[in-house]
């Protein structure tokens, strides 16, 4: 199965860090996570709002995705299947923080690796010769 991707990444701005005198609690780290989820979430918002070429599903995780080459013939990816794609990772602002060298596929078991939970996922949602966009955060 041969996919190509394309990542986007989330900028993170600066988030408020504890009081140096208030305790790091669970429920404070839960409110902190909280606020750097809706943070990116309003990024990610304002960045598709500018980009509306960009026609993006959004799945209940909250992974949203664009198929950009379709290829209704090609296999479905899915668990236990090993994945060769290309991988371009850039922050939102265009930053590339990864590329696969070229001529060369990263091989990724499907759900059997240590990739981000949303590349696992669109990896499922592809087939063989399809190419996406993903925002994950």
């Amino acid at each position: 199965m041969t996919l190509f991707l394309i990542v986007t990444a989330c900028s993170r701005g600066p988030i408020k860090k504890p009081a140096k005198n208030k305790e790091w609690s669970k429920d404070y780290s839960v409110s902190y996570h909280k606020e750097i989820n809706e943070r990116e979430q309003i990024s990610i918002a304002v960045y598709l709002e500018h980009h509306k070429e960009l026609t993006m599903k959004t799945t209940n995780s909250g992974l949203r995705y664009s198929i950009l080459k379709v290829n209704k013939k090609g296999e479905i990816g899915e668990p236990g299947k090993v994945a060769s794609v290309i991988l371009k990772i850039c922050l939102m602002d265009g930053t590339v923080c990864y590329t696969t060298e070229d001529e060369y596929y990263d091989e990724i078991p499907i759900d059997r690796n240590d990739k981000e939970s949303g590349l696992n996922e669109a990896l499922k949602l592809m087939r063989t010769g399809e190419s996406a966009k993903l925002t994950i955060i």
